[in-house]
């Protein structure tokens, strides 16, 4: 995963409210006129790109192929990869610091979670409904927040619903986690059943460390 810093484009849309405004209300017609308010034009994109916000954006890095021997696994990876591209897209374009940043949680989530299952293929059948109903339906209520966001006159259904979208977003990323985290159930297992085995095994080569103190007491 990579960030990427998006730029906002106020800066450039002060340069056009400047050209209008100065039209309007001052001879424009001599060459130092437009002179004037060209000079004009790049101190305020100056004072605009130092004053106006950024938005730092966590981007997917290009990757290869999926081609893990199962072809139901790959169209799914496939699938899931066009899935955090489509929120990534979202991303650049919805403001608010508070969706972006659930945004970005969701993509670094999801792309655990694939590449978990690109890792351990079995594991493809836990994630069907996760890939069939939430994920989706988790990058359509996106859509949706962008679109009325969009809206420049927002009644309370709009921002009723945005409100609750936000709140739905909080949980896809809590119910995403406990996905990535049950998917590793299994090896957490594995895991456990190797630490006893080994502490096992040293407790009775007397290398456990309750045993390395007290021939170290004996000695002493």
């Amino acid at each position: 995963m990579k960030k990427k810093i998006i730029r906002s484009n106020g800066p450039l849309y002060l340069i056009g409210l400047t050209w209008l405004f100065y039209a309007l209300f001052f001879p424009l017609y001599r060459w130092y006129h437009f002179a004037f308010v060209a000079v004009l034009s790049i101190v305020i994109y100056i004072l605009g790109e130092a004053l106006a916000p950024r938005k730092e954006v966590v981007f997917e890095e290009p990757k290869p192929p999926v081609h893990t021997g199962s072809q139901e696994a790959d169209s799914i990876l496939m699938q899931g990869r066009e899935y955090i591209r489509q929120m990534n897209a979202l991303n650049v374009a919805i403001p608010d610091e508070r969706v972006s940043a659930q945004i970005d949680q969701l993509v670094l989530v999801c792309d655990k979670i694939f590449t978990f299952v690109e890792n351990h293929i079995k594991k493809v059948r836990d994630i069907k409904v996760f890939m069939n109903y939430y994920l989706p339906t988790t990058v359509k209520i996106i859509e949706t927040y962008k679109e009325m966001d969009g809206q420049a006159v927002r009644g309370e259904n709009i921002t009723g619903t945005m409100e609750k979208i936000k709140d739905a977003l909080d949980t896809s990323v809590k119910s995403f986690t406990n996905l990535l985290d049950d998917l590793y159930g299994d090896k957490a297992m594995d895991v456990s059943a190797d630490i006893v085995v080994l502490q096992n095994m040293l407790e009775r080569q007397g290398l456990a460390e309750s045993d390395i103190s007290m021939k170290r007491e004996t000695e002493e």
